[in-house]
C-alpha cells in the first residue's frame, strides 16, 4: 500500500507499506531501475543501465556495500582493480607539511572518538605541475598523545625513530641501554641468523663488491 499523510500546510508524510519481496518501491528512468526500497530495509541505487546494484544498504547486517550487494564489512568497496578510494584535499595550493589525507582508528572508550593509531599523508615539498611528493606517516597512540613512529618519506627513505631519514632506512633510538634492532631465527632449538651489508661498485671495468657479513651459526650455543 502507498500512503500519503499530511500535517497541516506544510508538513507531510510518504509511506510504503509491505511484507514481502514483492513490496518494493522503484525509482525508474523510463523502464531504467534507479533506485529500490525493499520492505525489510534493504536500498539499491543502479548503475546507467538499471541492471546491477552498485551501491547497496543491507539493512539486516548494517553493512554497505559499494560495487557489491553482500558486503562482508561495515564497508566493503569492490572494483574490477582500479582505485578503491580517493582520499582528495580540496585546496589549490598544497605547501610543505601540508596535511593530504589521514585514515585514522578510533573507539568510544573511554569516551568517545578516542584516537588510537593514524596513517598520515603529508606534502614533502610545495606541489607542483608533475611534482607531488608525499610522506607517509605512522603513528599510534602514547599516553593519550599521538607518536610517530614510523614514515616513508617523499624520496622513499624509511625512518623509525625519526622524522628525517638520512638514508634508505635510518632507525634512531633515544635509548642507549638497549640494543635497536633484534634478528631473530625461530626454528626451535637453534639456528643460523645472518646479516649481510653489502655494496657494490667498479674498479676500472672489474666488479669491486664491498661486502660485511656476520654470522651466528647455533643459537642455542652462545659460544659457538
Amino acid at each position: 500500500t502507498i500512503g500519503f499523510d499530511f500535517y497541516g500546510s506544510s508538513k507531510y508524510n510518504f509511506h510504503v507499506d509491505g511484507s514481502t519481496d514483492a513490496d518494493k518501491m522503484f525509482i525508474r528512468r523510463g523502464t531504467t531501475n534507479v533506485a529500490n526500497f525493499a520492505f525489510n530495509g534493504d536500498i539499491s541505487f543502479y548503475e546507467d543501465t538499471g541492471t546491477t546494484a552498485k551501491f547497496y544498504w543491507d539493512a539486516s547486517t548494517e553493512r554497505l556495500g559499494i560495487g557489491t550487494t553482500s558486503p562482508a564489512n561495515a564497508l566493503e568497496i569492490s572494483t574490477d582493480g582500479t582505485d578503491q578510494l580517493n582520499l582528495n584535499r580540496a585546496d589549490s595550493s598544497i605547501n610543505t607539511d601540508n596535511t593530504i589525507a589521514a585514515i585514522v582508528a578510533s573507539a568510544d572508550d573511554p569516551s568517545a572518538n578516542k584516537l588510537g593509531a593514524k596513517i598520515g599523508f603529508t606534502a614533502g615539498s610545495s606541489w607542483s605541475a608533475n611534482d607531488y611528493r608525499t610522506n607517509i606517516i605512522f603513528s599510534n597512540d602514547a599516553s593519550g598523545t599521538m607518536k610517530e613512529r614510523m614514515r616513508i618519506d617523499s624520496s622513499g627513505n624509511v625512518g623509525i625513530g625519526t622524522d628525517d631519514p638520512q638514508h634508505k632506512l635510518h632507525v634512531k633510538s633515544t635509548a642507549h641501554d638497549e640494543p635497536i634492532a633484534l634478528f631473530e631465527a625461530d626454528t626451535g632449538q637453534g639456528g643460523d641468523v645472518s646479516v649481510r651489508l653489502q655494496g657494490g661498485g667498479f674498479s676500472g671495468v672489474t666488479p669491486n663488491p664491498d661486502e660485511i657479513y656476520i654470522e651466528f651459526n647455533d643459537m642455542a650455543d652462545p659460544t659457538n
